[in-house]
């Protein structure tokens, strides 16, 4: 028998690394097996990703479908997107107080927290404030009117604004105005503000009438023109009668005709007719016989 010898041919086959193939969808792609950024922040068109060192990622969140992914890791991190301040009331007396708070969103819109008001850098925008605390405790000034305050917030990266109203309760307690007997508002109308040309006493308009008397009367302190007038008048036909005519006369005032026989007793004018027209009015005293003294009182409702 012939003995052949044998020939064993062993053949090799190389085959290519595995590598992390990418991951692609509708909503995303991946070029990797993890979408870790370790432990940095990545984001594309349809997700956004804070990550963790390790594992397949800290959190994701996926446009659509909408999921949220948390893996391996045993607290969460995530960033404020949103800031919101609030307060109890949005309107608040002046020279009083009002606390603020704060509560942010996270950049995975799911988790709404509050933020300790001593972690908020306040800052104070606008507005009739004196001061704001360390803890957000806002304490608003005197003022001549009503008036809208801003104060703004700010933690991390996120930032809120709050307006609010600080309400004129006080009339007469405003700076040089303060306690005169004249409201402020009208004087920072006519005459801005610490000006002592709207003092009670001053004519500044040099027609005759001060500046208390034409703010009981409804006038413009700072216009000649603008005058409160009376007129006696004979009523034609009726010589025992005596008509009183004045005017402006406004429906924010009451009006109160008043006589005296010897400028020492006053008392209110009874036996009367009267008749508006307009700003005017006419008071006819049906008993307008013999001296008598007329006057009239002013008031406001």
């Amino acid at each position: 028998m012939t003995v052949r010898d044998s020939i064993v041919c062993l053949g090799l086959i190389l085959l290519p690394p595995v590598l992390a193939g990418p991951r692609s969808s509708s909503s995303y792609s991946v070029s990797a097996e993890s979408i870790d950024a370790g432990g940095a922040d990545g984001t594309s068109a349809a997700y956004n990703s804070a990550g963790t060192l390790g594992g397949i990622t800290g959190v994701s969140a996926v446009a659509a479908p909408a999921q949220t992914i948390r893996h391996g890791f045993m607290a969460q991190r995530f960033e404020p997107a949103m800031l919101t301040l609030s307060a109890a009331v949005v309107a608040v007396p002046e020279t009083e107080g009002l606390q603020l708070s704060a509560t942010y969103r996270g950049e995975d819109e799911g988790i709404d927290a509050s933020v300790s008001p001593g972690m908020v850098a306040w800052i104070i925008v606008s507005g009739p404030l004196s001061s704001i605390s360390a803890t957000g405790l806002v304490s608003t000034s005197a003022i001549p009117s009503e008036g809208q305050a801003v104060v703004s917030g700010g933690y991390l990266d996120a930032a809120g604004r709050f307006l609010f109203t600080v309400l004129n309760t006080q009339p007469d307690n405003f700076g040089l105005y303060a306690g005169d007997g004249l409201a402020d508002d009208w004087q920072e109308t006519h005459f801005g503000l610490e000006n002592p040309s709207a003092a009670p006493g001053f004519d500044a308009d040099g027609d005759g009438q001060d500046n208390e008397f034409e703010f009981h009367a409804g006038l413009i302190p700072t216009d000649a023109a603008s005058v409160f007038t009376i007129q006696m008048q004979m009523v034609p036909g009726e010589p025992a009668q005596r008509k009183i005519v004045f005017w402006p006369r406004w429906k924010e005032r009451t009006y109160v005709v008043q006589t005296s026989l010897d400028l020492a007793v006053w008392d209110p004018l009874t036996e009367i007719s009267t008749v508006d027209d307009g700003t005017m009015r006419s008071v006819t005293d049906l008993f307008g016989t013999g001296r008598k003294f007329y006057r009239i009182l002013i008031g406001l409702p």
